[in-house]
């Protein structure tokens, strides 16, 4: 019963904090770091709460996971002229 509540508290939680800051950042930028510092500290508190914040955020934000393409190998060819 106590994990089924902190499952729902963190998904709340989350939920919350992304709101929070898509409303907040959307009429004045400069409070991006308060926000920031805000769900960091409660992450690094509840570690629980990281990986749910981090699928809210990526709900949100497909861009918040980068993906890096794979290396291209390339060849090249030397034309002699003489």
């Amino acid at each position: 019963m106590r994990d089924d509540f902190c499952e729902r508290h963190n998904i709340w939680t989350a939920e919350k904090l992304v709101a929070q800051a898509e409303s907040q950042l959307a009429v004045h930028p400069q409070s991006a770091y308060a926000i920031a510092t805000v769900a960091a500290a409660l992450c690094s508190h509840f570690k629980l709460l990281t990986n749910v914040f981090l699928a809210q955020l990526h709900a949100q934000c497909p861009f918040t996971i980068p993906m890096y393409p794979p290396p291209v190998k390339v060849t090249v060819t030397v034309c002699s002229l003489f």
